[in-house]
């Protein structure tokens, strides 16, 4: 086998190492990575959610006591589509604020 044929299977070889190295390790380190991330923004996103929630039922009791009534009362309905809107802006917030980057 002369010197080049060696160092053609040289190369060739080392290339066959690098390129699984590439697909066996590399590309799934970087999958797993990207779903790490994708995980804390969702859980970012519902927590977000969680709170706009949390101020929703605030801000109808709030409603309730200035009415005079206790906490979870009945509201008018100008009350409740004033409400559902602002909830519906926070969570619409919260998806913008934390959708994972393409």
């Amino acid at each position: 086998m002369t010197t080049f044929q060696k160092l053609l299977i040289a190369v060739l070889l080392i290339f066959a190492l690098s390129f699984a190295y590439y697909l066996v390790v590399f590309i799934p380190s970087k999958e797993a990575k990207k779903l790490k991330i994708q995980a804390s923004f969702f859980k970012l996103r519902n927590d977000c959610a969680k709170q706009a929630e949390s101020t929703y039922v605030q801000d109808w009791n709030n409603a309730c006591s200035d009415l005079g009534q206790a906490d979870e009362c009945r509201l008018p309905n100008a009350y409740v589509a004033d409400l559902d809107k602002r909830l519906q802006k926070l969570k619409d917030d919260c998806r913008e604020q934390y959708s994972f980057p393409q």
